[in-house]
């Protein structure tokens, strides 16, 4: 899908250009112009090379499947690749991360996605209910206002992630099972992944704020800058998820460990209680006639009940000296 819009102060808003029409306002230079490319087709990809003549590795990147945070120059315009996390599978075990490939030209931005960003259609509809504040600024800083709507997106999936590793330490308190483990180590292999695409960001941030690019210029600079910091303060609330899910890994241990000693201690008092009962019925059952004994043999009649008193009676002091001690 592909959606355009052209912004000329005199002009206001275009949207909806023929591809047929996009040369003559890339190369007229008057106003903005920006097209986003949604899962675009073949022919849609091929007006990366035959109207804007981008740089065959840029354009070859756009197609790669697994991409990094990163930033090329190439002179006539610059290449960015940003990565944000898909809302809707964060919390799972194996979550998809969205690759925004994003051109910067004189006049001019392009987007390029496989997969529909909410962060783009958000700032698509707010193009054309006001196109000046989004358009009008020049390509420098509608390229800001696009990567700012990926850092909310960023903003949006850290706060998931917290929530779930909140949800996962009282899960694991109530009941420590070996699924809620397994969920905490996978959406810590996650946090640990996001840490380090949103270091990458910040990389491709510091640069674009250092203004020496006549592209983006020392005014718009600052507002790079200012994603930097954002992306710092992401990185830090990440630190802070990933000390959360470690402390949920160990309370699971923990709680597993003193839930196994408790088993344990339980089954050590019964075996204790077992075990002088094992040692009448052994001692007696081999020196004491009992009533209904081998080849019919008359014992004393109260001999059974006796004995049964004494295991009875020592099962029950044990009991009562471990339940004083606290051991049971």
């Amino acid at each position: 899908m592909l959606s355009t819009y052209h912004f000329d102060v005199d002009e206001g808003l275009t949207k909806d250009i023929a591809p047929g029409d996009l040369v003559p306002l890339v190369k007229g230079g008057r106003g903005v112009l920006w097209v986003d490319m949604e899962s675009p087709t073949e022919d849609e990809t091929a007006l990366l090379d035959e109207v804007f003549a981008f740089h065959p590795l840029a354009i070859e990147d756009c197609s790669e499947k697994e991409q990094y945070p990163k930033l090329d120059d190439f002179d006539s315009h610059l290449f960015l690749v940003m990565l944000a996390p898909d809302l809707l599978s964060i919390e799972q075990e194996d979550p998809e991360m969205l690759t925004l490939d994003l051109f910067i030209g004189k006049g001019f931005v392009v987007t390029y996605h496989e997969r529909p960003l909410r962060s783009i259609s958000q700032l698509r509809a707010r193009a054309e209910r006001s196109p000046a504040e989004v358009l009008g600024r020049g390509p420098a800083l509608l390229a800001h206002a696009i990567l700012d709507a990926v850092v909310d997106q960023h903003y949006a999936g850290v706060s998931r992630l917290n929530d779930a590793a909140e949800r996962l330490q009282d899960l694991i308190l109530e009941q420590p099972r070996k699924e809620y483990l397994d969920r905490t180590l996978a959406l810590r292999s996650h946090v640990l992944q996001l840490r380090r695409i949103l270091s990458d960001e910040r990389n491709v941030m510091v640069q674009l704020s250092s203004g020496h690019d006549s592209l983006v210029g020392e005014d718009a600079s600052r507002y790079y800058a200012d994603l930097s910091e954002h992306l710092d303060q992401l990185s830090d609330k990440l630190d802070v998820t990933r000390d959360s899910l470690g402390g949920a890994r160990d309370l699971y241990l923990s709680v597993s460990a003193n839930r196994t000693n408790e088993a344990m201690r339980v089954l050590a008092a019964l075996a204790t209680i077992l075990l002088p009962l094992t040692f009448i019925t052994g001692l007696y059952g081999m020196n004491v006639r009992l009533p209904g004994g081998v080849e019919g043999a008359r014992g004393h009649p109260y001999a059974f009940p006796v004995i049964l008193g004494a295991m009875g009676l020592v099962a029950v002091v044990i009991f009562l000296l471990f339940r004083r001690k606290k051991w049971i």
